[in-house]
C-alpha cells in the first residue's frame, strides 16, 4: 500500500536504544539544556504514538543491543512498538550483539516485538535467563567488631538481612525466587509467544546461552544475519524511497497542524502529571550538587498546585521510587487523599513503587502498573549499627556525658538497652499498624488481608492485580487514558507536568508554599535524611525505614 502523501516526504524512522533512557525528562530550566541530547523515555514514546496515525511514517528500524533497560521500562516500549505495527507499519529491529560477553536478555525482549529481527553475523545472543543476587555481610561485620541493632515487620522485609544474616533466610529466599519466577515466566511466555516457540524450546535456548548468530537463526530466535547497510538496503527495497529520520528528530518537530491544533483547541483542560522518582526523603528534591530524589516539599507543592488548576482535569501520579522517609511518604499520600477531593488521582508505577513508594500510591482511585514493576514491600525496619568493638580494637576511647535517657539512643557507639530496644520495637509496630491501616482503607480489604500481602514482601506487578494491591496492567499512556476517562476528558486531551511555568517564571521565588514555583525549589544545604544527623556515622541504609528491600533482577 503506497502511503505517500504529495508535498510529504515518506519517512522511514530509527531508534537507537543502545542508550538507557531517561525518566522522568529533567526540569526546564540549565537542566534541561545540558541534558538535551539524553534519550527520554516519555519522548520516545509519545513520538510512537504520533508516528502510529502519521501516514508519512511508513516504517521503523529498532536498533538495540545496549546496556539493558529494566524490565518494565522494556515493556513500555514494546507496547509502543506493537502499536505501531499493528497500524500496519514495518518494525524491523538489529543489534550488532545482543549483550557481548554479558547480558542480552531484556535488549533481546525488547527487539522481539518487532516484525524482523537481525543480528550481526558476529554477533552473539545472550539469552541468559533471569537471576537474583544478594549480598552479605554479617560475616565481615563480626570479624571488623561492628554489630548490627536492627529490626523489621515482618520477615519478608529483608534490607536488614544484607547486615545481619550470612545467607538467605527462608523467607527472603522464598520472596526472592517468587520475584524471579514470576520476571522469568513473563519473558518467557512473551518471548515464546513473539517468536512462535515452545515454551520448552524457548527453556533449551537460555540454557545453551550465549548462542552465536547462526545457532539463534537455526533455533528461530533470529530472523537474519546481516550488517547494517544490509538491513537498511533490505528495508528500502520493501518500502521504496523513504526519508531516513531518527525517531528524537521526528519527536522534535511535530507537523505544523500539530501545533495549531494545540494552540486553537477550546477545551483548555488537560491531565496533570506529577513525578515521585528516586528515594523519597522531607524537604526539597537536592541535597547537593546533581543529587535526584523526591522532596515531600516539592511533591507536595505539585499535587496543590494540580489540585488548584482550573485546567487540570485529573492528574496522574507516576510513582519510580524505593521508598524512603515514613514521614516524607506520609506527607505525600496526605496531599494525595487531599487532592482525590477534587479530581480523579492514577497512579502509573514505572520501574518500582515499592514500600513507600507503595504507601504514596495507594489511595489513588486507580493503580496501574507494569508486569515487571516491583511493588508492595508494605513493612518498615529500623535500628542502628554498634562500632564499640571496632573502636576497641583500634585503641579509641569513649565516653560521653548526656543529659535526658534517651540523649545517646543513637549513637553509634553506644549498644541500644533493653528499654531502647523495646522502643524500637513500639516505633515499627505503630509505623506498620498505620501503613497496614492505611492500605486496607485505600484497597477496601480487611486486616487479615493486607497482612497476608504485606509483611514487607515486594511483589512484581503482574502479582500485585492479584493480590489486589494494584488494579490493572499498564503503562503511564494507558494511566493518562483511565485519568482522562475518570475526568470526562477527550481521547486527545493532552498531559502536562504540573507546574507548567515559563523558564523565567520558575526563576523567581516562590511568594508562599502554596505558590505553584514552590514545586520547582530545591535546596542546597546539607540534609540529615531520614534517620537524623547520625545517619551517615551510623551508616544506615540511606533511604529511610521505608525503603524496599529490592533485590536486583539480572537478565
Amino acid at each position: 500500500m503506497d502511503l505517500h502523501l504529495p508535498g510529504r516526504d515518506r519517512l522511514l524512522l530509527e531508534l537507537d536504544l543502545t542508550r538507557p533512557l531517561a525518566d522522568p525528562p529533567p526540569p526546564p530550566g540549565w537542566q534541561q539544556v545540558t541534558q538535551r541530547s539524553t534519550p527520554q523515555l516519555r519522548t520516545t514514546l509519545a513520538a510512537l504514538r504520533r508516528a502510529v496515525d502519521d501516514r508519512s511514517v511508513v516504517g521503523l528500524i529498532l536498533r538495540t543491543g545496549g546496556p539493558p533497560q529494566s524490565l518494565a521500562t522494556a515493556q513500555e516500549l514494546r507496547a509502543g512498538l506493537r502499536r505501531l505495527r499493528d497500524a500496519g507499519k514495518p518494525v524491523w529491529a538489529w543489534a550488532e550483539s545482543y549483550g557481548e560477553y554479558g547480558r542480552g536478555t531484556v535488549s533481546y525482549l525488547v527487539a522481539a516485538a518487532a516484525d524482523r529481527v537481525w543480528l550481526q553475523p558476529s554477533g552473539e545472543l545472550a539469552l541468559t535467563g533471569v537471576a537474583a543476587e544478594a549480598t552479605f555481610l554479617r560475616e565481615g561485620l563480626d570479624r571488623l567488631g561492628v554489630t548490627s541493632q536492627l529490626s523489621a515487620r515482618y520477615e519478608y522485609k529483608n534490607a536488614p538481612n544484607m547486615f545481619t544474616e550470612r545467607g538467605f533466610t527462608p523467607a527472603h529466599r522464598a520472596a526472592t525466587t517468587a520475584l524471579v519466577d514470576s520476571v522469568a515466566n513473563q519473558v518467557i511466555d512473551t518471548l515464546a509467544a513473539d517468536r512462535g516457540l515452545s515454551v520448552e524450546a524457548l527453556r533449551e535456548c537460555i540454557d545453551r546461552a550465549p548462542l552465536s548468530a547462526s545457532d539463534a537463526l537455526a533455533a528461530g530466535l533470529v530472523d537474519r544475519v546481516g550488517y547494517r547497510d544490509e538491513i537498511y538496503a533490505a528495508m528500502r527495497e520493501q518500502l521504496g524511497e523513504v526519508e531516513l529520520r531518527s525517531l528524537a528528530h521526528y519527536a522534535a518537530h511535530p507537523p505544523p497542524r500539530e501545533t495549531v491544533h494545540r494552540i486553537v483547541r477550546r477545551d483548555r483542560r488537560r491531565v496533570g502529571l506529577v513525578d515521585v522518582t528516586g528515594t523519597i526523603q522531607l524537604g526539597s528534591d537536592g541535597r547537593g550538587a546533581g543529587a535526584r530524589g523526591a522532596g515531600s516539599d516539592r511533591v507536595c507543592a505539585a499535587l496543590r498546585a494540580a489540585a488548584a488548576a482550573e485546567e487540570v482535569a485529573a492528574v496522574v501520579l507516576r510513582v519510580d521510587s524505593p521508598g524512603g522517609s515514613y514521614t516524607a511518604s506520609d506527607s505525600i499520600w496526605r496531599a494525595t487523599t487531599e487532592l482525590r477531593r477534587q479530581k480523579p488521582l492514577v497512579v502509573s508505577m514505572a520501574r518500582v513503587a515499592a514500600s513507600g513508594g507503595y504507601y504514596v500510591a495507594m489511595s489513588a482511585d486507580r493503580i496501574l502498573a507494569l508486569p515487571g514493576t516491583l511493588t508492595g514491600s508494605i513493612g518498615v525496619f529500623g535500628g542502628k549499627f554498634v562500632f564499640t568493638d571496632l573502636l576497641a580494637r583500634l585503641g579509641i576511647g569513649h565516653d560521653f556525658v548526656a543529659v535526658g535517657r534517651a540523649a545517646v539512643r543513637h549513637s553509634p557507639r553506644v549498644p541500644f538497652d533493653a528499654t531502647d530496644l523495646a522502643a524500637l520495637e513500639t516505633m515499627l509496630d505503630r509505623i506498620y499498624a498505620d501503613f497496614t491501616g492505611k492500605v486496607a482503607t485505600a484497597r477496601g480489604l480487611d486486616a487479615a488481608a493486607v497482612d497476608s500481602v504485606a509483611r514487607g514482601r515486594v511483589w512484581t506487578g503482574a502479582d500485585a492485580v492479584q493480590c489486589g494491591l494494584v488494579d490493572e496492567l499498564g503503562g503511564l499512556h494507558e494511566a493518562a487514558a483511565v485519568a482522562r476517562q475518570l475526568a470526562g476528558l477527550p481521547v486527545d486531551a493532552p498531559v502536562r507536568r504540573v507546574p507548567a511555568l515559563h523558564p523565567l517564571a520558575a526563576l523567581r521565588l516562590p511568594r508562599s508554599s502554596e505558590d505553584p514555583r514552590a514545586a520547582r525549589m530545591s535546596s542546597w544545604t546539607p540534609g540529615w535524611g531520614a534517620w537524623g544527623p547520625l545517619a551517615a556515622l551510623a551508616q544506615l541504609p540511606s533511604g529511610g525505614p521505608l525503603t524496599a528491600p529490592v533485590t536486583a533482577l539480572i537478565g
